[in-house]
């Protein structure tokens, strides 16, 4: 079976749809009836087709179109990119199946209006309608968005009809969570086939038990003694980045230290930190942190915090998980589908400061809940949420979209 992975985000991962895309063709290469061929951007100054061959053994092929930059236009020149390639590739490979990595993103949107045919299957990660109505629930004294962000605001009439197109014309699709297909079924009124097909995580890439010594990639911390608590997610509004921006305010006077890590906006960030006056000394930021280092920086953590106003599957929280710190994280879409309330982590509505500084005090005056709910999170990955779950699961569905389409 020869598949068409298009993947608008890829390597290096920079954000869940990357890592999405990295760990299942980590899974699907193994397979030895499958030939992956994969669609993706160029992205970064650092970006080397040797180190991509050496990830998957070489097992696939790839092919770069056009360039990424964080900007909403890059996504539009990969559509219109392509839209202009892909059929010549299709003519020469004989494709099967294609798989687009992100709905949102919409890669061949300008295929399907164009008439392109052939079987194919979408993952959905978000919609533009909830990533919007995230941005729209947080704080909006503080809202600074992105170039990418402001892009998405600005065009979100067109993007929507757009997406409302492509949900009509496609026939399948993948949610990584069962609340997504059920907002897909009653607010999209969809009526193809979904599947659920949980996100993976390598589960020895993100251990308790590290190689080499987590001071050595983050330098920054090594003086730091009190317990760290660690934002890890894209400085946005949608993110939470004010919820948790004030739990540090509320938190000031206790023995602890905050960890910012991620992209986005720094002006909001900077907003946020100057109106609450939270002290230069409380915390660090990283900015943005090359994904495979992510494992020590959890390490150095004592909690983290995913304090997001709308999540799917997010792949920062199973990471932190597996790596068997105690994790806090909002009670929306599928993340009550990972945490079991008090067992392997913690939940709290969207925006309650005081919840989440309440939990934040409980799991640091108890070690021992602080080491249960740990080995009950980690565990929980590594039964559930696995790279080799995943590409069981999405090579069986390949199968099925054939069959399907066959009859």
């Amino acid at each position: 079976m020869k598949i068409a992975f298009i993947a608008p985000e890829f390597y290096p991962p920079v954000g869940g749809v990357g890592i999405y895309g990295v760990n299942l063709v980590k899974g699907l290469y193994k397979f030895s009836d499958l030939e992956i061929h994969i669609f993706t951007p160029k992205r970064g100054t650092n970006y080397g087709q040797e180190k991509v061959d050496a990830l998957f053994n070489g097992k696939v092929k790839i092919y770069n179109i056009t360039e990424a930059r964080d900007t909403f236009i890059y996504n539009l020149k990969f559509q219109l990119g392509i839209l202009k390639e892909f059929p010549s590739y299709q003519e020469n490979n004989k494709y099967d199946l294609i798989h687009i990595t992100s709905l949102g993103h919409q890669p061949d949107i300008f295929l399907k209006l164009k008439g392109f045919d052939m079987p194919n299957i979408a993952t959905v990660h978000s919609t533009i309608k909830n990533l919007f109505n995230a941005n729209l629930l947080s704080d909006r004294r503080f809202l600074s968005f992105a170039e990418n962000e402001w892009g998405t605001i600005l065009f979100y009439p067109y993007i929507s009809s757009l997406e409302r197109i492509y949900l009509r014309k496609t026939k399948s699709l993948i949610t990584v969570s069962k609340m997504y297909a059920y907002i897909l079924e009653k607010k999209y009124n969809y009526t193809g086939n979904i599947y659920t097909i949980y996100n993976g995580i390598d589960g020895n890439m993100f251990s308790p038990i590290l190689r080499e010594d987590p001071y050595r990639y983050f330098p920054k911390l090594k003086g730091i003694r009190s317990p760290i608590i660690l934002y890890a997610s894209r400085i946005t509004g949608g993110k939470g980045i004010g919820t948790f921006v004030k739990a540090m305010k509320k938190l000031i006077n206790e023995e602890v230290h905050f960890v910012i890590a991620g992209g986005g906006s720094k002006k909001l960030l900077d907003n946020l930190l100057t109106q609450y006056n939270i002290s230069e000394n409380k915390y660090t930021i990283l900015g943005t942190v090359d994904h495979q280092i992510m494992p020590y920086l959890y390490a150095l953590s004592t909690i983290y915090v995913l304090p997001s106003m709308h999540e799917n599957c997010p792949y920062s929280l199973l990471e932190a998980m597996a790596m068997g710190i105690p994790c806090i994280a909002t009670n929306v879409g599928g993340i009550p589908e990972i945490i079991e309330n008090g067992i392997n982590g913690f939940l709290f509505e969207p925006k309650d400061v005081n919840k989440l500084v309440s939990i934040i005090k409980k799991i640091l005056a108890d070690e021992a809940l602080k080491v249960s709910i740990g080995k009950n999170a980690r565990e929980t990955v590594v039964n559930k949420f696995t790279i080799e779950n995943m590409a069981k699961q999405t090579q069986m569905v390949y199968e099925r979209v054939l069959n399907n389409n066959v009859n």
